[in-house]
């Protein structure tokens, strides 16, 4: 069977939670939702990207939940690991379930014609926005790996003195430790001056001789001149979209290739 779409799932996904209580696990919801998709086999359910190796049905799960978050759906506060519905939530499911019009019209989402039918592919930026601040770590620490980086670490955890994560650059006999903070900022905000001197101040806590702050948006123009006076290197959203199309982090290459008038004409 093809892995259902993101649209696909998203009703699913409501429905799934209201049968749970309301509220679930990360992975009791997964499975939940996959249940109502009976033609899936567990090999489908088990499928990876090849470039990440991360499995897709498993995302797109992940980013239906952004997405209803972003309706107001679904809660935004709930505890790490918790998915739950919210009072504009439970109230769509019930008005599906009571066979009434709501808001998102959830009965003819499911309906079985609709199923066939793909959702368009969302841009990059708007992949890096539906990412939660753990998963865009976790990225970032990809991208140190692909960049040679030894011994790349993800803290993941609070109390991590101002860091994201860190690695080892090799140069010949000379190793350097880097320390890299990640910011996931929304489109339009700006990663300013204070944000990079903290960094600053965890690279020499760390006793690091180099840092990166990395982020989905920009940074201001006193960002950018902290940075230059304190050593650190910036990566706004548009230079790591570039970096991960590089080194093919999330996303697939393809070949395109354009017709030749006048080969044919000379035939």
């Amino acid at each position: 069977m093809k892995i259902p779409t993101q649209s696909q799932i998203e009703p699913k996904l409501l429905l799934a939670l209201h049968s749970l209580g309301g509220r679930s696990k990360t992975s009791e919801a997964t499975e939940k939702v996959a249940s109502f998709f009976p033609e899936i086999t567990d090999a489908d359910f088990l499928e990876k990207y090849p470039t990440t190796g991360y499995p897709i049905f498993r995302n797109r799960v992940a980013f239906s939940r952004e997405k209803l978050k972003q309706a107001g759906l679904l809660l935004s506060d709930s505890p790490r690991g918790v998915w739950e519905l919210s009072e504009k939530g439970k109230k769509e499911v019930a008005l599906f379930l009571n066979d009434k019009k709501s808001e998102l019209n959830l009965a003819s989402v499911v309906e079985e014609e609709n199923l066939k039918t793909e959702e368009p592919e969302a841009s990059p930026s708007e992949i890096l926005q539906q990412l939660d601040p753990f998963q865009f770590e976790r990225l970032c620490g990809q991208l140190f790996e692909k960049l040679d980086f030894e011994n790349v670490e993800v803290t993941q955890r609070s109390g991590d003195g101002g860091i994201d994560g860190r690695g080892d650059l090799i140069l010949g006999l000379v190793r350097f430790q880097v320390v890299f903070q990640a910011k996931k900022y929304a489109t339009g905000n700006t990663v300013g001056a204070p944000d990079v001197q903290k960094l600053a101040g965890a690279k020499q806590q760390f006793g690091a001789e180099k840092a990166v702050f990395i982020t989905t948006s920009a940074f201001s123009r006193q960002a950018k001149e902290a940075a230059q006076n304190l050593r650190i290197e910036l990566i706004n959203g548009d230079r790591l979209v570039e970096l991960l199309q590089k080194f093919k982090i999330g996303f697939v290459e393809r070949t395109e290739y354009d017709i030749d008038p006048a080969f044919f004409k000379n035939l």
